[in-house]
């Protein structure tokens, strides 16, 4: 007798020469399986969009089929009926609204859609601190012989008038020698966007509680080097004043345990860094396994997002000392401050450096947890490897 293996809307499949993923978005469960012939003929029908998502099957099929369709069912992510039911499924597939060529015939229109793309500033002030290369992996001080005057910073974010741009982040490197520190805090203050004001924990003497009355929506940003955590600033009356502390060992996180379990606050947070010569350390608290992958819960949107955009970086530019600027600090610069804010976002569409850089291609080209896994990281760029998945 035949019958139709029908896939719910909110369920993906992925296949490649050998094997076959199914997963739920919905109640994020998953089914992996082999690629017998028969099994392919049918992912191959149920992949055909025109087919709505359904395939007919023989209730005598082998052994294989029936343990397939089973394991479908089993996890809700579809349902067996009657040849003749009426049933209407699509596959969950995305639309893009606005591609570059879109973007292209909008004309001066573009303008609003490119603003809506920014959410997020890093501005490195500039000045003179010890020489490291975590400034290429997170929020940390870079040392520079140029710096960005409060003034230049200030016309700068001026000329983004944007209601899209949520987050500006100000790292300093030596904020005691910055003269225009205070008529900067003061104007970030009249900002509708989160300010964040970075600065190194080896830095004394910095008027925290002036640049905080400046504005609500300025916070402080202390960095701790791996390795450095003798000097604390951690006060539990402090709301506003986040610590960051940056990990390249076991050590250093017992080192971290230690102060975490000492102080009240909530506003600690830790990010492994890699320094060159701890790749074991990175892959063991950073690289993902296969059950990892596949037990992250993600949703419809989350596989979306996945499959076009670069989740780590979409919507961040980077404002070096020298006025340049860059959405990846490992690609070439995009323009500087003095240029037009939508060139440069369209520039980063066009060439595509880091905003919509995604698994399409290397060894995740035919992986299948390639939309499941998070987005390409800047672990990758700096240990030069293609992913960070141990097992797949």
């Amino acid at each position: 007798m035949k019958k139709i293996l029908t896939l719910g809307p909110n369920t993906f499949l992925w296949v490649n020469e050998r094997k076959g993923l199914i997963y739920n978005s919905k109640n994020y469960k998953s089914l992996e399986f082999n690629l017998t012939p028969g099994i392919s003929k049918l992912c191959n029908i149920l992949l055909d969009y025109n087919h709505l998502y359904s395939v007919q099957y023989d209730e005598c099929a082998d052994t294989s089929i029936k343990d397939f369709i089973e394991g479908v069912v089993s996890i809700d992510a579809g349902y067996v009926h009657e040849v003749g039911q009426s049933v209407l499924s699509l596959p969950p597939l995305l639309k893009i609204q606005h591609d570059m060529n879109f973007l292209k015939k909008r004309g001066n229109e573009f303008q609003d859609f490119a603003l809506r793309y920014l959410s997020k500033l890093i501005v490195f002030v500039g000045g003179s601190c010890e020489e490291n290369i975590y400034c290429k992996q997170t929020i940390y001080p870079v040392n520079s012989l140029d710096t960005l005057s409060g003034h230049e910073i200030i016309c700068f974010l001026k000329s983004i008038v944007s209601p899209y741009l949520s987050e500006i982040v100000i790292i300093f490197s030596d904020i005691q020698k910055y003269n225009d520190l205070m008529m900067l805090a003061n104007y970030l203050g009249t900002l509708k966007s989160n300010i964040t004001i970075c600065i190194s924990n080896e830095e004394e003497n910095v008027p925290i509680k002036e640049i905080l009355k400046c504005g609500d929506n300025i916070k402080i940003k202390y960095v701790y080097k791996p390795g450095r955590f003798d000097k604390l600033h951690i006060h539990s009356e402090d709301a506003n004043v986040v610590h960051t502390f940056l990990i390249s060992s076991e050590d250093n996180y017992v080192e971290f345990e230690k102060i975490y379990n000492k102080h009240t606050t909530d506003n600690l947070e830790v990010i492994p860094v890699f320094n060159g010569r701890n790749f074991e350390f990175i892959k063991h608290n950073v690289f993902l396994s296969k059950n990892e992958i596949l037990s992250s819960e993600l949703t419809k949107r989350d596989i979306f997002i996945h499959q076009v955009l670069n989740n780590n970086f979409f919507g961040t530019l980077y404002v070096m000392p020298d006025g340049k600027i860059y959405s990846d600090l490992s690609s070439p610069a995009l323009g500087d401050i003095n240029d037009c804010i939508y060139d440069i976002i369209l520039k980063e569409i066009s060439l595509n450096y880091s905003w919509r850089q995604v698994r399409d291609s290397g060894k995740c080209q035919l992986c299948l947890y390639r939309e499941l896994c998070p987005s390409p990281s800047i672990y990758e760029k700096m240990m030069n490897i293609e992913c960070v998945c141990v097992d797949v």
